[in-house]
């Protein structure tokens, strides 16, 4: 794989010292990558890898699993705003989920990978509202090529909802905080 853009979905532990990293890639689409050492200290990787990071890394593709290798990392924006409250870091855990349930690992969809980017960068400026998740479910719908044809008055969420299967299950808890702070 060549180097790209990616963010930052998800993190697990592997070993004492290893992580996995499940990214969004630009050129790529969803990928799965071994940080070996990450959690060593003086790893070329402290710091760079958390949740929601904008990196630009070198991946080596594995040709036995869908677990690749993380060669390279290179910090471009920790959007840091993400932080800042819980809602805000809860919202952007919301968008992440969808991205995760509705990409297949190395299918490369960069309208998905531009349409987070824009909705992180807006989050961590702008912070969380119940419109701002209702706008990147009807986005997305779209990018996925799933919209409501117009003859049923479904909203993005039950589209959603119905092509995915279900979805994240802190959904409504999450805008009803928003709406509970009059972030709607």
């Amino acid at each position: 794989m060549e180097r790209t853009s990616g963010i930052v979905l998800r993190k697990r532990k592997l070993t004492e010292s290893s992580l996995i990293i499940c990214w969004l890639t630009e050129s790529h689409g969803r990928v799965d990558s071994v940080a070996k050492g990450a959690l060593k200290p003086g790893s070329k990787f402290a710091g760079i890898l958390d949740l929601f990071y904008l990196c630009e890394v070198d991946i080596i593709e594995s040709r036995r699993s869908d677990l690749h290798t993380l060669a390279d990392a290179m910090l471009l924006d920790p959007l840091a705003g993400l932080r800042r409250s819980l809602v805000i870091t809860r919202t952007a855990s919301y968008f992440t989920a969808l991205i995760e349930m509705s990409t297949e690992l190395a299918q490369p969809v960069p309208e998905v990978f531009e349409l987070l980017l824009k909705a992180l960068r807006y989050l961590d400026s702008a912070g969380a509202s119940a419109k701002l998740i209702q706008r990147f479910e009807a986005r997305l719908c779209l990018v996925l090529g799933i919209a409501s044809d117009g003859r049923r008055s479904l909203h993005a969420h039950q589209v959603l909802g119905r092509h995915l299967g279900r979805l994240p299950a802190d959904r409504q808890d999450l805008l009803d905080e928003l709406k509970g702070r009059g972030l709607d």
